[in-house]
């Protein structure tokens, strides 16, 4: 399905525009998933599916997309449909070289992180 395997740990692995974000929990048993967007123009047509407004800014929609990926990523569901209105986590946007990225990062029970 796409997903890394590991025998000791989860792993979830996502990359944007030369940056790879990695989330991992040494509970093998533990879903994790991770996501990462560059800012740029948000897709419209994706926009609308995820169900926000049409004047959402792309801050607010990449930060939506990337709750929506690294979800999917840890429950190992579709990501190119069943959109998701849950999400416990963590959501922020980080500047890396001097562009903007949004990263989310979603685990099952307690975790730490360090975006």
């Amino acid at each position: 399905n796409g997903k890394p395997t590991c025998k000791d740990i989860s792993v979830s692995l996502s990359h944007s525009s030369g940056v790879v974000a990695v989330g991992f929990s040494t509970d093998k048993n533990v879903n994790i998933g991770v996501d990462i967007e560059l800012i740029k123009d948000k897709k419209i047509e994706v926009q609308k599916r995820l169900g926000l407004n049409a004047d959402c800014s792309n801050e607010e929609f990449y930060l939506a997309w990337t709750k929506q990926e690294c979800l999917k990523k840890a429950l190992n569901l579709s990501l190119l449909k069943d959109n998701l209105n849950a999400f416990v986590g963590e959501s922020k946007i980080v500047k890396i070289n001097g562009e903007n990225y949004a990263v989310s990062i979603y685990s099952e029970g307690d975790y730490e992180s360090n975006i």
